[in-house]
């Protein structure tokens, strides 16, 4: 994983009106980040912790190597913006929906809405 990578993942644990799913060959896990600062990221040996809210999940960081930011019609909302993490063979295995104007699943606060904006103009390539 770049180091890149590494400090957009740890950016995205500061801010809130995050929802962080992750894919499994099986079974799909989702954390909501509802607060600043809920969010605890950690890596250590290869691997990636997510904790919130009384539940954490473990990924593998080694494989995790390119991401893309993504705003396009959504099957449940409207519009879906989110960022999503690839491993080296080209399979998503992250993605962090942001807060957006079409998601009505609870209020959003103006800086969430914004998030989204803020992190593609700083982190796309």
């Amino acid at each position: 994983m770049s180091p890149e990578l590494e400090k957009l993942i740890y950016a995205l644990g500061t801010i809130s009106g995050i929802n962080c799913v992750v894919q499994g060959e099986q079974a799909v896990a989702e954390l909501f980040f509802n607060e600043p600062g809920e969010a605890k990221i950690g890596f250590l040996d290869g691997w990636g912790t997510i904790e919130s809210a009384g539940f954490h999940i473990h990924f593998k960081s080694t494989d995790l190597a390119d991401f893309r930011f993504v705003d396009e019609a959504g099957s449940c909302v409207e519009r879906a913006t989110y960022l999503t993490i690839l491993d080296l063979e080209g399979k998503e295995r992250l993605r962090f929906y942001f807060a957006n104007p079409s998601d009505n699943s609870r209020p959003y606060t103006e800086p969430e809405l914004g998030y989204f904006d803020q992190f593609r103009a700083a982190y796309q390539k």
